[in-house]
């Protein structure tokens, strides 16, 4: 089970590594004039996925799914981001003065001869995602699914592709020792001859003992790389054609590895980073585990430090001087796979990462970073409420009240058994929850040390999508349509009226007399729900991709419309809606959220996006690009590895843009 899970996020991320420009789309010409209407400036922005670390001196050089940030290591304790570079980013080679980046649109060729300000040389654009390089010379040796590319980088301003071979096999990562080219796939252990490099043949092929993971590991004439419950061992003695070695058995599931002095270092998933004594291979000695909040992925070695990988929470910084004894000195956070927010003006609680945690992000004051501060939870959180002081919590198996009267240190003052929760909406005193059936609990938590269930509507929907307001609750049903019940004293549903869709809607939002509904495909549809027994579809917009989120701000609405980004709408023809400027997202947005001024969206692999909303008064035309977010080392806040920070910024330098004014 572990295995199979593994290999899916780690394809998963491969696959879904997403990019898009920084700056406001073109609009055609029936849009609105932007100096009457708000505008979104961009606050701040926390990481997503982390994918791959590379170090040279004294600077590492972190890829996360959609950008290259750049750290200082001169005190490890404190890393500090010196740079960011808006490109995707799945591998990274550096040599001397360049850094060679593969990702989800390309190869870029970044110049960090100063490494705090890197310049884009090159660039060969691609559909397909690069997952692996190592350079060699003048080329560039690069994987992408079962392809292989050689690209002639003798001029980094224009990179080209010269060869390219299809493999009956999805490469993996690749390492170059005795003149070839090695790669491991689904299918085993490759050598490539890329002697003529207009012309890469695939010389040979070894069936390795298991399926094959991370990187390749060359130490003379012997080839080390990942495995279940394996660390796989071919002997280069005689490079064209390879010999299984003798194995090494670990008891547990291997991804990335990295071997220095006879001690392999292993990153294992959800199980953390080991150390292993490998010396004799017959029998190899556990000797430490640093436990991982997420998903430990890859590693890089340097000077005594190992740089861990973890894709839920950013970068750990390990002591490995006594590997006997693993010791964390510092970190780089990010929030991994964004999928959930609530928050206010000063505050945001962020759910995501494969490990399902929830993150609290405080937004800094006039003169102050932004940072992430504390991590809640590490266990499934599907949904999260704030209402006033109360964070309401739900994940796979509790719902969890959080007092937040004390913003940096929250604390729990009432949980609720659940089983299988998955959506959760708050109501004064009441919280309707959906498991994955479709299933409806109504929980009374006006006492939250004492919650009562009070009533229980199976196959109802999904809460998730629900609106509530004035007394009535507007449920999404997945026939499809709309069903609108009223809310009783005792928290009970009374159905009202309903209303068919097209499609299954997504969320609903209410305001006055309408109801605003997100139909994926199919659009946006507006509600008449003036009467409640019998509510009307008076109006609708067709976007040009999914619509999935909706948060209204006076006589416009923010959707969120995949493969496009942000569209604001101008709603004050409720029947014929009009699309006023659209602002694009790195990845497929999940949620939104508005708080007073500042808009939240949780955008997926890119982590979490903060906004603030300007009114046409003091709006100014603006590009749309980052603003840093420096955190301290989390030791020094006694978090340990949990709580450890950074964030991201343009190429250009921006200055750092206070959150709150």
């Amino acid at each position: 089970m572990m295995h199979r899970y593994s290999r899916l996020i780690i394809g998963y991320l491969l696959i879904c590594l997403l990019s898009s420009g920084c700056l406001p789309r073109q609009l055609p010409d029936h849009f609105g004039a932007l100096s009457s209407v708000p505008t979104l400036q961009p606050v701040a922005h926390v990481g997503g996925v982390a994918v791959t670390v590379a170090t040279q001196g004294n600077y590492a050089y972190l890829g996360l799914s959609h950008e290259l940030v750049v750290l200082d290591l001169l005190d490890r304790t404190r890393p500090r981001q010196v740079a960011n570079v808006p490109v995707p980013t799945t591998d990274i080679v550096l040599i001397d003065q360049f850094a060679y980046v593969v990702g989800r649109n390309g190869l870029h060729i970044v110049d960090v001869a100063d490494p705090a300000a890197p310049r884009q040389l090159g660039h060969w654009q691609t559909d397909a995602t690069l997952s692996h390089i190592v350079v060699v010379g003048d080329f560039a040796y690069i994987t992408s699914y079962s392809d292989f590319y050689v690209v002639n980088i003798a001029n980094r301003e224009e990179p080209q592709v010269i060869g390219q071979r299809k493999f009956d096999a999805w490469l993996g990562a690749l390492a170059a020792a005795h003149g070839y080219i090695y790669a491991i796939s689904d299918r085993g252990f490759h050598v490539i001859d890329v002697t003529v490099p207009t012309l890469p043949i695939a010389l040979y092929l070894l069936e390795t003992e298991r399926e094959t993971h991370g990187s390749i590991t060359i130490q003379g004439n012997d080839a080390y790389f990942g495995g279940e419950t394996l660390l796989q061992h071919v002997n280069l003695s005689s490079p064209a054609i390879p010999q299984r070695a003798p194995s090494i058995p670990i008891p547990t599931w291997l991804g990335d590895v990295t071997i220095s002095d006879g001690i392999a270092y292993l990153a294992t998933g959800f199980s953390g980073l080991q150390s292993w004594d490998i010396r004799d291979g017959r029998a190899p000695i556990r000797l430490d585990t640093f436990t991982t909040a997420g998903f430990a992925m890859s590693l890089a070695i340097n000077d005594g430090y190992l740089y861990l990988v973890d894709s839920d929470e950013g970068l750990q910084i390990v002591d490995v001087t006594d590997p006997a004894h693993l010791t964390p000195v510092g970190a780089v956070s990010t929030l991994g796979i964004t999928y959930q927010v609530a928050g206010n003006d000063t505050f945001a609680y962020v759910a995501g990462g494969f490990n399902g945690g929830l993150h609290l992000v405080e937004l800094g004051v006039v003169g102050t970073p932004a940072r992430i501060t504390a991590h809640l939870q590490n266990e499934d959180v599907h949904d999260v409420e704030l209402v006033e002081e109360r964070l309401y919590v739900l994940s796979r198996n509790r719902l969890t009240v959080y007092a937040t009267d004390d913003d940096i240190k929250p604390h729990a003052i009432g949980t609720y058994a659940v089983a299988d929760g998955v959506s959760l909406r708050i109501d004064d005193q009441f919280a309707f929850l959906s498991n994955r059936k479709g299933d409806v609990l109504v929980l009374d938590i006006s006492v939250p040390a004492t919650i009562d269930l009070v009533g229980q509507y199976p196959a109802l929907g999904h809460v998730g999508a629900m609106a509530i307001a004035d007394g009535y609750g507007y449920l999404p049903h997945p026939q499809p349509g709309l069903r609108i019940f009223s809310i009783g004293n005792g928290g009970t549903l009374e159905p009202i009226g309903q209303v068919a869709t097209v499609a299954t809607v997504k969320q609903v939002v209410v305001d006055g007399r309408y109801a605003y509904l997100a139909l994926g495909r199919h659009g946006l549809a507006i509600v008449d729900i003036s009467n409640p027994a019998a509510p009307q579809q008076v109006g609708s917009y067709r976007a040009e991709g999914s619509v999935d989120a909706i948060v209204l701000h006076g006589r416009y609405a923010f959707v969120a419309v995949a493969d496009v980004g942000l569209q604001l709408l101008d709603l004050i023809n409720v029947q014929l809606p009009t699309a006023v400027t659209q602002y694009p997202t790195l990845d497929r947005v999940s949620a939104l959220m508005l708080a007073d001024r500042y808009l939240y969206v949780a955008d997926c692999f890119a982590g979490l996006q903060i906004y603030r909303i300007d009114e046409p008064s003091s709006a100014i035309a603006t590009g749309f690009g980052f603003v840093p977010l420096l955190y301290p080392s989390a030791a020094s806040h006694g978090y340990q590895r949990l709580l450890n920070p950074w964030l991201t910024e343009s190429i250009s330098p921006w200055q750092l843009t206070p959150v709150r004014q």
